[in-house]
């Protein structure tokens, strides 16, 4: 509650009177500051229980075009507020949309009529999944005093919402439609992807995916499974942003909405989504396949920006570390202590602690994913390494990777050294 004018003049008035009284020692000076002081606090209570009457007097009937919305597609609101109109008193509505959204334009109002108050708008979802309006917020004024409150009781908050991921359109060389599922259920091999297996059509599949020369030839439907997916659910393993990144509000978006829709079409499809977040060479998040709903998608709040605080700047690769060793060995003329010392250094530089605790931790992680394949999301930025572990650890268990970075020429290095160190599909978002 905030004073205003008249209350802020008569205050000051009353202080005036006040402090006359005291220099002149006049009785009547005190009275009529004393009376001023209490109207004020009389005006105060009576500001608040015209609040408190205008709350319990409040209706709330809030409709959309679309309870499941595309998204990123925007969506037209319209929240119609009425209240029991009081004499003085004059208030204002603003409709709380949901936290996952942005505002398409401003909120119009009509207060035409005297106890009803309109507001309509228009907003994007930008992340899938089920979501609510975070309420309303009332302002109301009176002569004296001003004041807002939040609404965020359930009844405030209706209806849900539901966002259907949507696979973002690639471009460039790599054309594909993503991974998981689109608007629709659709579902898309990628690019240059074979097919492993088939199966019996089910209800809800959808049509891209029919092999109609099977089905044809044996007179009922037959679903194609791409290479990698029939061994379950894929596992989504996410490379965080780095604020130094410095990635566009454009770029985040389309990396946001391109992982929160993965997960999403996985989860959908499968029931289960294994999910790795990572940030540099320390795993942020591991969900199992065992993992709640509710636990994966609040662990999409974290695809932001997030500070590096563990930096690889190399991989760890047996093979790769035998072959030199191997080198030392087989060259004469070096013996005694050099060529000690220099196994030793060669060695030491390929079992750091740090990055063996990275190795395991990823290659725990897509042990127990049970998945036949491997999602890779990275904006494609800043060194690598630990990305090209990852690559590592699944191809070492005999899982397919498959990468999906951002776009740009900025990212060109990141996706050829990615395809050169085992990458089987690469995709732009």
């Amino acid at each position: 509650m905030k004073p205003g004018p008249a209350a802020e003049g008569m205050g000051v008035l009353a202080l005036a009177v006040a402090a006359y009284a005291i220099l002149f020692d006049d009785p009547a000076g005190f009275v009529v500051a004393g009376t001023l002081l209490i109207y004020l606090v009389y005006r105060a209570h009576f500001f608040l229980r015209n609040l408190y009457h205008l709350v319990g007097s409040l209706t709330l009937v809030r409709t959309v075009e679309k309870n499941i919305v595309r998204q990123g597609g925007g969506v037209g609101v319209e929240a119609v507020v009425t209240y029991e109109p009081r004499p003085g008193f004059a208030v204002g509505v603003e409709d709380l949309a949901p936290p996952v959204t942005v505002l398409d334009g401003e909120q119009a109002y009509d207060a035409s009529e005297s106890g009803k108050v309109a507001v309509r708008y228009r907003v994007k979802f930008m992340a899938a999944g089920r979501t609510s309006f975070g309420g309303i917020k009332l302002t109301a004024r009176d002569l004296f005093f001003s004041g807002s409150l939040a609404l965020k009781n359930r009844v405030f908050m209706v209806p849900s919402v539901t966002v259907v991921p949507y696979g973002t359109p690639l471009t460039t060389a790599a054309e594909g439609t993503g991974f998981g599922d689109r608007e629709g259920g659709g579902a898309f091999l990628l690019r240059g992807q074979e097919t492993r297996a088939y199966r019996d059509y089910i209800p809800g599949d959808p049509l891209d995916l029919v092999d109609w020369k099977l089905t044809a030839r044996h007179g009922k439907m037959y679903i194609r499974e791409a290479e990698g997916m029939s061994g379950g659910a894929p596992c989504i393993v996410v490379d965080l942003p780095d604020p130094g990144h410095e990635l566009s509000d454009d770029e985040m978006a389309r990396y946001s909405m391109a992982v929160n829709g993965a997960v999403e079409g996985t989860y959908t499809r499968y029931g289960v989504c294994p999910l790795l977040l990572i940030s540099g060479g320390q795993v942020v998040a591991s969900l199992p396949p065992e993992s709640r709903e509710e636990e994966i998608f609040g662990a999409l709040a974290m695809v932001r920006p997030t500070e590096r605080t563990v930096h690889l700047y190399r991989y760890l690769d047996r093979a790769m570390m035998q072959a030199p060793l191997q080198g030392l060995r087989e060259v004469s003329g070096w013996d005694g202590p050099f060529r000690d010392r220099l196994k030793s250094l060669v060695s030491s530089f390929g079992s750091v602690e740090g990055l063996v605790y990275f190795r395991t931790q990823v290659s725990g992680a897509l042990r127990a994913s049970n998945s036949g394949g491997v999602y890779l999301y990275t904006p494609a930025r800043g060194d690598i390494s630990h990305l090209v572990q990852v690559v590592l650890e699944a191809r070492h268990l005999g899982i397919e990777v498959s990468a999906c970075s951002l776009s740009g020429p900025k990212s060109a290095a990141v996706r050829a050294e990615l395809a050169a160190c085992g990458v089987d599909q690469m995709e732009e978002i």
